[in-house]
């Protein structure tokens, strides 16, 4: 077991490392701005813990068997910890950048923003949730992946995307003047009143509508078109085309990213806007 008693101080090491580097006890003592004779004195410390001479000194200057491995792992002990201490140093340096993200947005938008901004080593994110934008201080978040009206002050629109609503049925045969539904699962973005007009829009009939059912979840408003005399409306990001019958609104849900101007500047050089010219591409924003 190690004896911890007889542990080499970090500052004794240190002054090794510069003597066996110099091959002098003169030049070590300048280069750390001590005395020779403190000098001598760390290096007989070192020698007296490990019952071990450091230095050959009879004819050149020379490290001993002892000397050769405390050497080797003085340097890995001093790399150590300056890169601990540079570690320490960058992450104070960090600022955590706040991001809103709508449970609304663009789900496929979202997860691949995330994941690009994620590969960013020299900035912490947090994220919040909202529904509604009274629950935001808009000047307190750095990036907001938003629907519907851009933030008017305070920054600048990076990305939008406008998506289609769409009319989507699975058991029934789903035309223009041949709605006639059950049960409606919405997005939750709408209202019922505004889901009613969008089926009045398209021909549709809403008085025989026994269940109304609003939700953010792509996977839950899917699973509901299981279920007979069922339509969903929502918006085309939200909708797979598999085995449904759909009908394509004119009625658009526009998806935005938005950066604090203050913000705007430093995320840039950090790779902001690489991230959003994939995102344009991939997406065909």
């Amino acid at each position: 077991m190690i004896d911890y008693k007889k542990l080499i101080k970090l500052k004794h090491i240190r002054t090794f490392y510069h003597v066996s580097n110099l091959k002098s006890f003169s030049a070590a003592a300048e280069k750390l701005h001590m005395s020779q004779p403190a000098v001598s004195q760390h290096i007989k410390k070192i020698e007296s813990q490990i019952d071990g001479k450091l230095f050959n000194r009879k004819g050149e200057f020379e490290l001993t068997a002892e000397g050769q491995i405390l050497f080797k792992y003085a340097i890995l002990g001093l790399n150590l910890i300056e890169d601990f201490y540079n570690e320490i140093d960058n992450s104070k340096e960090q600022h955590c950048y706040k991001i809103a993200i709508h449970y609304a947005f663009c789900y496929e938008i979202r997860d691949e923003f995330l994941k690009k901004l994620s590969k960013i080593k020299s900035a912490n994110f947090s994220i919040f949730h909202f529904h509604s934008y009274s629950e935001l201080n808009i000047k307190d978040f750095d990036l907001i992946l938003g629907i519907g009206n851009t933030p008017e002050n305070h920054g600048v629109e990076l990305l939008f995307k406008s998506s289609h609503y769409q009319i989507a049925c699975k058991h029934n045969e789903l035309t223009f003047g041949n709605i006639n539904p059950k049960r409606v699962i919405a997005f939750s973005n709408l209202n019922q009143e505004q889901a009613k007009n969008i089926i009045n829009s398209y021909g549709g009939k809403t008085n025989n509508i026994k269940k109304w059912l609003f939700s953010y979840s792509k996977e839950f408003m899917i699973g509901e078109l299981n279920k007979p005399d069922t339509i969903l409306i929502s918006p085309k990001c939200f909708t797979t085309t598999e085995n449904l019958q759909i009908i394509n609104t004119n009625i658009e849900e526009k998806s935005y990213i938005w950066c604090n101007s203050k913000s705007h500047g430093i995320l840039n050089n950090m790779g902001l806007n690489e991230i959003i010219n994939h995102l344009e591409e991939i997406h065909q924003c």
